[in-house]
């Protein structure tokens, strides 16, 4: 074991003499002046490497950095194409709501002057709501603006008035849009202008006119006034007379010529109507009656009776203390009994009466002798004029009807 020890150690001991040697031969070789210099080359190289390892460090950076930069440019690139896109695409949708709301709009506006012309055309739309008269009747629009039309039907005058009345005497009355009254002819040309307060109608060529001072007076045909504006109230002249009413509220009659020929002694008064004026003192239903007077102011029928209406045909409604109608003649002898609920003048030998009570009652038609030949089964009914009347059902569908009762088409 020993001998083992002492060859390793052999062996050891002769490995390092090569390296001794060589690092003896070294420093034995290598002066000062070489050791310095091959020291400085040394230093130089390693400089140099140090140097190019930065080189190649601050590429690698500026590589690094320009592809980051190429990265963030084409990252602005892309992302301003994207927001182009975006912004073209809002746009777009933007044309397109413009576009689709011009569309509704459009629509909307379409729909609205469609609706607005077919209320229009409604509006102007006219009916017949007066009976005929000289020929001419009323004519009444959406828009409640008054015209007139012919016996064919046909618009004459149009809707233009804001009130108007039945032509008398080539004349008839109208209204304009602030309130004041004229006259028009038939062809609708306005014969005597609107600028009165109040007016009535032509009778016997005169139609009265409220003056500036609120009283009343009478102009012709022309418009010159005839009678001065003097009176409280008027009538209209009928039969050469007119009633008028005093500022003591009492009525008499003057003429033509606006001279007072039966005195202001009555509470009220109606027109002459076939040659005899309903006349009466005010008080309760129990004291309060009726009569007439005739043109002297001569009380020719007595005031017996409850109510009564103007003499046509001959004959005059009266109505007794159980509240029934019937009809006397100019002497004032009843000559159709009492017995209905209401009843309107006579025309063209037929009157207009009711049956039943003031809340249901039918209206039909008699004959002077007190027959009923139109049964009472219309809700309203009007005067005969021109063989014919108007009537309405009771669902308010109005008709004209001849004096047989028929429908007329």
């Amino acid at each position: 074991m020993k001998n083992i020890h002492r060859i390793l150690l052999v062996v050891f001991v002769l490995s390092l003499v090569p390296t001794t040697y060589l690092a003896a031969q070294k420093t034995i070789i290598e002066s000062p002046v070489e050791r310095k210099a091959r020291e400085q080359r040394e230093a130089v190289a390693k400089k140099k490497q140090q140097q190019i390892a930065a080189r190649k460090k601050r590429e690698q950076a500026a590589r690094q950095q320009a592809a980051r930069d190429k990265a963030a440019r084409e990252q602005a690139v892309r992302k301003k194409r994207e927001q182009e896109e975006a912004r073209k695409k809002a746009t777009a949708r933007e044309q397109a709501n413009r576009e689709q709301a011009a569309r509704d709009k459009a629509a909307r506006e379409q729909a609205e002057r469609k609706k607005r012309e077919q209320e229009e055309a409604a509006l102007k739309k006219w009916t017949i709501v007066s009976e005929y008269n000289e020929g001419m009747a009323k004519a009444k629009n959406g828009y409640g603006k008054y015209g007139y039309v012919n016996e064919a039907g046909k618009l004459i005058i149009p809707c233009t008035w804001e009130s108007a009345c039945s032509f008398e005497e080539g004349l008839a009355l109208v209204m304009n849009d602030n309130g004041k009254y004229g006259f028009i002819d038939k062809k609708g040309k306005v014969v005597i202008p609107c600028q009165w307060k109040d007016a009535g109608f032509f009778y016997d060529g005169l139609a009265k006119v409220q003056g500036n001072n609120g009283k009343y007076g009478f102009i012709d045909k022309t418009g010159k006034m005839v009678i001065s504006c003097q009176w409280k109230d008027t009538d209209w002249f009928t039969e050469g007379l007119a009633m008028v009413v005093n500022d003591n509220d009492k009525c008499g009659f003057i003429d033509t010529k606006g001279e007072l020929v039966i005195p202001c002694k009555w509470d009220n008064a109606n027109p002459f109507s076939e040659g005899l004026a309903e006349v009466w003192n005010d008080g309760d239903e129990q004291t309060e009656r009726r009569g007439f007077i005739d043109k002297t102011g001569k009380v020719v029928i007595p005031l017996k009776w409850c109510s009564a209406s103007d003499f046509s045909e001959g004959l005059a409604g009266v109505e007794d203390e159980n509240e029934k109608w019937g009809f006397i003649d100019k002497k004032g002898k009843l000559v159709i009994p009492c017995q209905w609920t209401d009843v309107d003048g006579f025309s063209e030998g037929m009157a207009c009466v009711m049956e039943g009570n003031w809340s249901n009652g039918k209206y039909g038609y008699i004959d002077k002798t007190g027959k009923l030949v139109i049964p009472c089964k219309w809700k309203s009914a009007g005067d005969f004029n021109e063989g014919r009347a108007r009537v309405k059902d009771e669902k308010d569908k109005e008709f004209f009807i001849d004096k047989t009762g028929k429908i007329i088409k």
